[in-house]
């Protein structure tokens, strides 16, 4: 079975060789009124791995696949990524994995 996975987000820092979080807001309030952001698990094993790379606060849009990993549980492993970076001249990264 093949799963694809699509996210946007903000990304937080790398935690550990090739794992980063992504940041993502819910986009309906829960039972309080609080908008939740959930933590999400993204990994890529290429070396120079542009998600890895990027600067930390730049907006993402990625697709990956669904995997389960021992120390972690559920992640997402990259696939392609789109990083846009509006504090530089350079605006959009896209690579492909």
């Amino acid at each position: 079975m093949i799963s694809s996975v699509y996210l946007s987000g903000t990304l937080e820092e790398v935690t550990e060789p090739g794992l980063r979080y992504v940041a993502i807001d819910s986009s309906f309030p829960d039972a309080s009124g609080q908008l939740q952001t959930h933590h999400i698990p993204v990994v890529c094993s290429r070396k120079g791995c542009l998600f890895l790379t990027a600067k930390q606060g730049s907006k993402v849009v990625l697709k990956g696949r669904l995997e389960t990993r021992d120390n972690i549980g559920l992640v997402i492993v990259l696939e392609m990524d789109e990083v846009f970076d509006f504090t530089s001249s350079s605006t959009c990264h896209r690579e492909h994995i």
